[in-house]
């Protein structure tokens, strides 16, 4: 197992960032350039699937933020006649 596994890990490197680079520089780094190639398109899909989310995200919260205000402007109509009719009361009374 060490021999054929010992083989295998002295192609990879680390490169900055702890990424894992296949090639070691024997191939003139063309392993090296489709690794991040790979890692690029990886880290490029993981950003647009971010921002969809974030856009999703964002909708949301918009219309939480309209139904809270819609709800307030609700409460504030329910209160309006209650104080009316109060004061109503209270002239006939006096």
């Amino acid at each position: 197992l060490k021999a054929t596994n010992g083989d295998a890990l002295s192609d990879i490197e680390l490169v900055s960032g702890g990424v894992a680079v296949e090639g070691g520089g024997d191939d003139g780094g063309e392993g090296s350039v489709r690794m991040l190639q790979r890692e690029n398109d990886r880290l490029q899909e993981q950003l647009r699937s971010s921002e969809e989310l974030n856009a999703t995200l964002r909708s949301e919260l918009d219309l939480t933020r309209s139904v809270l205000k819609q709800n307030q402007q609700n409460q504030t109509e329910d209160k309006q006649p209650e104080q009316q009719s109060t004061s109503a009361k209270q002239t006939i009374n006096s």
